[in-house]
């Protein structure tokens, strides 16, 4: 007996506004990757994003403060994900972390995951039903599939994560999976994360955080860029900058050194650009060198291609990095007579009603800026567009 199939037309479906948590690069209802190396800031990055969640000041349609919940297979309780919670302000009652329940997730030691995907997806469901937490990371996901399914074919990969979109959808609630990278260093950057194609497909949105390419201190540097790599349910955002930044707490058992992930605006470089090749500490300073050159030279409007190229070489510089730093500034070249110009392209107004707090964007608050905000920095529109191109630069 075969079963009946059932259809609508697109003409009984009304077209529905997609809802985010982090608005235009992490959405409610649905699964959000955020992949990168080891040890490059993904879980304060993380951390700030749930910390934001827990004021309210979460740019996107969260209404009011909500509840995150953080399940991590890598990192201790209370020597680093609560200090890094701390650091980024984070309204404490309402960060939760998994130690393991009695509702079939494993009881489990401080280290282990706590939670096996799909096993547990229906105690994460019932807890979800409880506490009505808006946000919730697995950090690592492939830690929390166990062995029996092969994380790197397609179809085990869909088994595990298609029981948690259903419940993300089910609740409304942002599920994000961080998730390390593969070594094929030839791959674009979808193509490099970890294990199966699979995961980038079943992802909703997926954004990639690494360090910056063009750091003047090459590797032992402490910038970092978030790149959005894919985005079913809306337009790609612009990379954002950032910097790992190191915090001390005091508590009653003495100093906790830990970090936060500080913004610092926003960037040209793409998701393939932080995959290239480790860019050394000279590499980094000439390119810093070109970007300097090239915003000096065009502060005041369009300059002819053969000019610049004259006054690039009588400066010392390369001219193909200074090409390089075009493409990341985004310098347009245009026709202009029988030559071409390059023109540095500034918005005309800057972006208004926006603060910077804790590294991830929010909503200006009249109330906060009164009272200072406890310590967060809020800056007025002029301040942030400059904060903003100084980044770029």
């Amino acid at each position: 007996m075969t079963s009946s199939l059932e259809t609508v037309t697109a003409a009984q479906i009304t077209p529905q506004t997609p809802k985010w948590a982090w608005a235009g690069r992490v959405p409610l209802g649905e699964i959000t990757i955020v992949a990168g190396p080891p040890g490059q800031g993904k879980t304060q990055l993380m951390l700030g994003m749930c910390a934001q969640a827990t004021r309210g000041k979460l740019s996107g349609d969260l209404t009011g403060p909500v509840d995150a919940l953080y399940v991590s297979a890598e990192d201790s309780i209370e020597h680093t994900l609560t200090p890094r919670t701390i650091a980024a302000q984070a309204v404490l009652e309402r960060v939760h972390f998994l130690r393991g329940t009695n509702h079939n997730i494993r009881q489990c030691d401080e280290l282990a995951p706590g939670i096996a995907i799909p096993k547990d997806v229906p105690a994460l469901d019932q807890w979800l039903s409880t506490h009505r937490a808006r946000i919730v990371v697995l950090d690592p996901i492939v830690a929390m599939i166990p062995t029996t399914l092969n994380t790197h074919r397609d179809q085990d990969v869909r088994q595990a994560l298609s029981p948690l979109a259903r419940v993300a959808q089910k609740h409304g609630a942002a599920i994000v999976v961080v998730m390390h990278l593969n070594k094929n260093i030839e791959a674009d950057a979808l193509n490099r994360l970890s294990g199966s194609i699979g995961f980038g497909g079943a992802a909703r949105s997926v954004l990639l955080f690494a360090a910056d390419p063009d750091d003047p201190d090459g590797e032992a540097g402490n910038r970092r860029i978030l790149a959005h790599v894919k985005c079913n349910v809306g337009a790609k955002q612009p990379s954002i900058s950032y910097r790992i930044e190191p915090r001390t707490l005091s508590t009653s058992n003495g100093e906790v050194h830990t970090s936060i992930a500080m913004r610092d605006g926003n960037t040209h470089a793409s998701a393939n650009d932080l995959l290239a090749k480790p860019t050394s500490a000279g590499e980094a300073t000439a390119r810093t060198e070109a970007r300097e050159f090239l915003e000096a030279e065009l502060a005041d409007g369009p300059v002819p291609t053969i000019d610049l190229k004259t006054r690039a070489e009588d400066a010392g510089l390369n001219w193909r990095t200074v090409e390089r730093a075009k493409q990341q500034m985004g310098i347009r070249a245009r026709k202009k007579g029988a030559g071409w110009v390059w023109e540095l392209l500034i918005p005309n107004n800057p972006p208004v009603g926006l603060v910077v707090v804790d590294g991830l964007e929010g909503k200006a608050d009249k109330a906060d800026k009164a009272a200072g905000s406890n310590g967060v920095a809020d800056l007025d529109p002029d301040e942030l567009f400059a904060r903003h191109r100084g980044a770029a630069a």
